[in-house]
C-alpha cells in the first residue's frame, strides 16, 4: 500500500478518493491505456519585480504556490478545457502510468480533473502532485486520465513563492505545523502584493510579500518576537549558566584562532550559540592541527550518535512526577520535531507544571509541560554540552540602548542555522566575528549592517584570559573554565 503523506494546510490539501468516482463492474474487461511520456514547463518568469498574485497552498517546505490575477481569465478557461476534454475525448480504460509522468487527476473536493505528476504508484492508487496548485493527493487509478501533448505545452500555472530571509528555526529546516497553517490563513485565498528579491527567473522566487495593508509580511511575523522578553530570557540563560549549570563546557582557544562552526540560535543580536563544524579539509594543517581535527571529529560523531540513541527507543527513563528543580539535567521532547534532546531546566513553574528548557546541545528555549520531560541517562550526562554561547563583536550605533525586532530580524537573516568561519576577539566573555567560510577574501557574513550603521563594529580588544588549550572547541577537563563560554 501507498506510504500516505500528511495533507499540508490549504485549500486544496490531501484527500480521500472520491467515493462518486466510476469503478468497474465485476468481471468487466478493462481497456489499458500508456501514459506517454510527457512534462510541463515552470511558469514563465515574470516580466516585473512585482507581482499581485493570489496565493493557493502552502507546502510543508513553506514554497507558497500562487497564482497571478491577470491570468485569472486564462486559468478559468484553463479549468473549462481539462473539463470539456474528460467529458468528451478522453480515452476511457485503465490508465497505466508510472512516477514522474504527468496526467490528469480527479479533485475530490469539486470532482474536477486537474494536471498532476505521479509521485507514487501501487494497482490501486497512485499519489499525484497537481502541477498548477502545489498539493498533493492520493486518488483511485479509475480517477486518472491521459494527458495530451496539447494539454501540457501549456506551462504550469503556479509561481511558486518562498519568503525572502526567513527561515524555520528548527534543528533541521524543516517547518513547524502550526507556523504554516498561520502563513496559510494569512494568504491563502487573499490577493497580496509580492516584490521579487534578485532574480525574477529564480525557482522558486524569493519575494517579499506584503498583507493588504501595506505591511510586509515578515515584519508581521518578526512582530511576534517581544524584545523585552528576549531580553528578560537571555538573563535567565545568564544567571543559570553562570550558577547552576552540571554539563561539562567546551573550552575555547585564545584570541585569533579561526574555526569553523554553524550558529544554532540567536537569544539577542550580539548573542548566538555555536555548534563546532569540521575544519576545511583543503585547509594546509599541522600534525597538532589534524590530531585535534581527529578529535573534533570523533567528538561530533559521538554527539550524533548521543541524539539517535536519546530518541531510540524513547523515552529510556521514567517520567517525572513532579516539576524538575532548576539547574536539573534532564531530556526533554522538543516541540517542533518531537524528539528528545538533552536540557537543562532554568525556571520551575509548579502552578502551572511546565519547566523552562534550555537545549545545552543548540541554545534555544521553550517551556515544556511536565509530560515531556523525563531525567537525563547517565551515560549522557558527562558529554560536553555542544552549544557555545559567544558574543558578537558588535554593539549599538551611537544614541540607541536597546535592541530592536528589526535588529533581531536583520541578524537572523545572514547568519542564523548557517556555517561561518569563527574568528576569536575576546574569551571572557567569549566575543567572536563571524566571516564568510572558505573564501579568499575576509568578509564579515554581516558586513552590510555595519556598512548601512545599523549595527557597529568593535574596536578590537585585549582578552582577559590568554591561557587556553590549543583547539577553540574542545572538551575541557578544568572545572575552572566552565564559565568560558557564559556570560
Amino acid at each position: 500500500m501507498l506510504e500516505r503523506r500528511r495533507a499540508p494546510p490549504g485549500i486544496r490539501g490531501g484527500s480521500a478518493p472520491s467515493p462518486t468516482s466510476p469503478q468497474p463492474k465485476a468481471g468487466e474487461q478493462q481497456n489499458n491505456i500508456v501514459q506517454p511520456d510527457l512534462d510541463v514547463a515552470p511558469h514563465p518568469a515574470p516580466a516585473s519585480h512585482v507581482l499581485t498574485v493570489a496565493p493557493v497552498y502552502v507546502d510543508h517546505d513553506g514554497i507558497i504556490y500562487a497564482h497571478d490575477v491577470t491570468e485569472e481569465d486564462f486559468n478559468t478557461a484553463l479549468t473549462a478545457q481539462l473539463d470539456n476534454y474528460v467529458k468528451s475525448e478522453a480515452p476511457e480504460g485503465h490508465l497505466e502510468v508510472k512516477p514522474g509522468q504527468i496526467c490528469l487527476a480527479q479533485f475530490a473536493v469539486d470532482g474536477l480533473f486537474y494536471r498532476a505528476r505521479i509521485l507514487d504508484v501501487d494497482p490501486e492508487a497512485a499519489e499525484v502532485h497537481y502541477i498548477d496548485f502545489g498539493n498533493s493527493a492520493v486518488v483511485l487509478r479509475s480517477q486518472l486520465k491521459l494527458a495530451t501533448p496539447e494539454l501540457c505545452r501549456i506551462p504550469q500555472r503556479a509561481y511558486q513563492l518562498v519568503l525572502y530571509n526567513i527561515k524555520p528555526n528548527t534543528y533541521d529546516g524543516t517547518w513547524p505545523p502550526p507556523l504554516l497553517h498561520y502563513i496559510h490563513r494569512k494568504v491563502v485565498g487573499f490577493k497580496r502584493t509580492a516584490v521579487i528579491v534578485g532574480s525574477t527567473s529564480s525557482v522558486p522566487l524569493e519575494v517579499a510579500l506584503f498583507l493588504g495593508d501595506g505591511r510586509n509580511y515578515i515584519a508581521t511575523l518578526m512582530s511576534k518576537i517581544d524584545m523585552k522578553k528576549c531580553y528578560q530570557r537571555s538573563a535567565d540563560i545568564t544567571t543559570i549558566l553562570q550558577h547552576s549549570n552540571p554539563y561539562p563546557q567546551l573550552s575555547v582557544d585564545k584570541v585569533d584562532s579561526l574555526k569553523y562552526a554553524v550558529v544554532t540560535h540567536i537569544e539577542l543580536p550580539n548573542l548566538v550559540y555555536l555548534q563546532r563544524h569540521p575544519q576545511d579539509p583543503n585547509e594546509t594543517m599541522s600534525q597538532g592541527e589534524l590530531r585535534n581535527l581527529e578529535r573534533e571529529l570523533e567528538d561530533i560523531l559521538e554527539f550524533a550518535h548521543q541524539v539517535d540513541d536519546l530518541n531510540n527507543p524513547s523515552p529510556q527513563t521514567p517520567a517525572l512526577r513532579e516539576v524538575p528543580a532548576i539547574g536539573m539535567m534532564c531530556t526533554a521532547k522538543y516541540s517542533a520535531d518531537n524528539r528528545w534532546y538533552r536540557g537543562l531546566v532554568a525556571k520551575a513553574y509548579p502552578a502551572t507544571k511546565t519547566a523552562l528548557i534550555f537545549y545545552v546541545d543548540y541554545g534555544d528555549t521553550e517551556v515544556v509541560p511536565l509530560q515531556r520531560l523525563r531525567m537525563l541517562p547517565a551515560r549522557f550526562q558527562h558529554i560536553p554540552a555542544q552549544a557555545v554561547r559567544a558574543y558578537l563583536n558588535v554593539g549599538l550605533p551611537e544614541g540607541r540602548n536597546r535592541w530592536t525586532v528589526d535588529d533581531f530580524a536583520a541578524m537572523a537573516c545572514r547568519v542564523n542555522r548557517s556555517l561561518h568561519a569563527v574568528q576569536i576577539m575576546k574569551t571572557d566573555p567569549l566575543t567572536v566575528e563571524l566571516y564568510f567560510p572558505y573564501s579568499d577574501s575576509a568578509t564579515l557574513s554581516y558586513q552590510d549592517l555595519i556598512d548601512c550603521g545599523a549595527f557597529l563594529r568593535l574596536p578590537a580588544a585585549e582578552s582577559k584570559v590568554s591561557d587556553r588549550p590549543p583547539s577553540a572547541f574542545t572538551e575541557s577537563d578544568d572545572s575552572e573554565n566552565e564559565d568560558a563560554v557564559s556570560e
